[in-house]
């Protein structure tokens, strides 16, 4: 804890240095007096602020007086004003005031407190060398050690730290009176690896907005502040909504054997969950995803994701453990006309540079309009991951194999169309963020897709070679709310063709803008 200046022996020393440099100065006006002497009973009250307004104007009044300055100080001390109280001590040293030397003591207490622990050091070494007053030299002596044991546990808790003790890294850095500005950012780092994600943003949000900071390090916290709030790691709870509205050319409906209809398309989906258990290196979160799509009336049912999951944004060695359990439901031209729940399920192991891991959904869809009763089955599938980090840029190369239980389509005249089919492929991931505010990220893969049943009425066996690419590109416009345009290209190669049931030869294009808005 901060020590406050109002303890007993800090007001023996004010007083004492007060009356010692009143003593070189002239009998001020009556105005000038009641405004010291007022300041000083806002002092002792604990009233900084007050005390720091009056004072200002004895300053503009009276500018070569130390007395004052070295008042002004202390106030803006006591208001955690750090940069503006080191100014005021540094005034006081200028003008060459008795209180000098009391200046120069609160001067190096200012610096350690901003986390220049060796000039604050120096500093009191100079206070202790010089002819100074018994109390005030105990004070120095005093912070001299706080300053010495800072330095030590710092270097304890750099140690732990590169030993993966996360938890005595952090107890050794907040047992200490001060800290460097390293060792403040080295207790975000630790709590942050604990998984004490508001605790890591409470100790180093002070360094950037307070101005504790220089530039080359500025970026470093902010770029890591960044992180937590795009992930919604400071907090258990989150709450997210998507909308987005574009085109498609419906090529998937009849193929290359008719011109296929272009028309709108738009999706919605609404994110709510909370992780309810975590504790270092291990976390379990879980949510209940709603979906809604429209993409046309189309005879089979599409539900397509064109999102790409963040990957970890912590440089340590962890495992993660993340469950979604999600209900989507199918419109198709304002009717209803099916229902899927399922859960996704992802293990990730990852360090500083690789992550690897795997994600298994199993889902069970169930038509709701007697028209398209063969929306109905189980699909399960599984896709191991492997991904590298280089710097601003992610790239993941999985593979995917599983099967989609969707029945067969059974039309009146006879004819068949054969959907339930095992696949296997793969794939690339990227993330290109080269800002804060700015993102693209881009999914390439192949599937091969063979299916259980012939077609009828010709009896072909149905297999289908199915290309995706997209790109997305997002712009934040602050850390819960973000604007995306997306593109995407899917081709189908299929063994059906015009002479049969249907032809699944298409090329499939989609455009789509949208917004994301978080709430965490």
């Amino acid at each position: 804890m901060r020590k406050n200046l109002r303890t007993p022996r800090t007001r023996v020393l004010l007083l004492f240095l007060c009356s010692l440099c009143q003593a070189g100065h002239g009998a001020p006006s009556r105005i000038v007096s009641d405004l010291f002497q007022g300041s000083l009973a806002d002092l002792n009250a604990g009233n900084a602020s007050a005390a720091a307004a009056k004072l200002k104007e004895l300053v503009a009044v009276e500018p070569r007086n130390g007395l004052y300055w070295f008042n002004l100080g202390v106030a803006e001390y006591s208001q955690n004003l750090l940069p503006q109280a080191q100014q005021s001590f540094a005034k006081v040293i200028a003008l060459g005031s008795p209180l000098a030397p009391a200046a120069e003591f609160y001067q190096a207490k200012t610096l350690a407190r901003l986390g220049e622990l060796e000039l604050a050091r120096s500093q009191l070494v100079a206070v202790l060398n010089r002819q100074v007053p018994p109390t005030l030299k105990s004070e120095a002596q005093g912070g001299l050690a706080e300053i010495d044991l800072a330095i030590d546990r710092e270097s304890l808790a750099l140690r732990a730290f590169q030993d993966g003790h996360y938890a005595q890294a952090a107890q050794l850095l907040k047992s200490t009176e001060y800290l460097s500005v390293d060792g403040r950012v080295l207790l975000g780092l630790s709590l942050a690896r604990q998984e004490r994600f508001s605790a890591a943003q409470q100790a180093l949000e002070p360094l950037v907005k307070q101005g504790w900071i220089g530039v080359e390090k500025r970026d470093e916290v902010e770029s890591l502040l960044g992180k937590f709030r795009e992930s919604g790691m400071a907090e258990p709870y989150w709450l997210s909504f998507d909308f987005a509205a574009g085109w498609t050319n419906n090529s998937f409906v009849d193929g290359q054997s008719v011109t296929p209809a272009p028309g709108p398309l738009w999706e919605t989906s609404i994110s709510i969950g909370k992780t309810f258990f975590r504790k270092p290196k291990w976390t379990v979160k879980v949510g209940y995803l709603f979906n809604h799509d429209d993409p046309t009336a189309a005879p089979e049912l599409r539900l397509t994701s064109h999102t790409v999951e963040l990957p970890a944004v912590y440089r340590e060695r962890y495992f993660e453990s993340m469950l979604i359990p999600y209900f989507q439901l199918q419109d198709w031209n304002g009717t209803l006309v099916a229902q899927k729940n399922g859960a996704s399920w992802k293990n990730t192991l990852s360090d500083s540079t690789f992550e690897w891991g795997a994600n298994i959904d199993v889902s069970q869809t169930q038509a709701q309009d007697p028209s398209v009763s063969y929306l109905t089955g189980t699909s399960y599938g599984a896709r191991p991951f492997f991904g590298y980090w280089w710097d601003t840029f992610y790239l993941q190369i999985f593979a995917s194999l599983g099967k989609d239980g969707t029945q067969d389509i059974y039309y009146g005249d006879g004819s068949s169309l054969p959907l339930t089919h095992r696949y296997v492929g793969g794939g690339l991931r990227g993330i290109w963020k080269p800002s804060q505010s700015l993102a693209f990220f881009f999914n390439l893969s192949e599937l091969e897709k063979n299916f259980a049943n012939p077609s009828l009425p010709n009896g072909k066996i149905r297999t289908d070679l199915t290309r995706d690419f997209s790109l997305k590109a997002v712009y934040f416009l602050k850390s819960t709310l973000s604007l995306y345009a997306l593109g995407a290209w899917t081709a189908n190669t299929s063994t059906l063709t015009a002479g049969d049931v249907r032809d699944k030869n298409y090329d499939l294009y989609t455009f789509l803008l949208g917004f994301s808005w978080s709430l965490h």
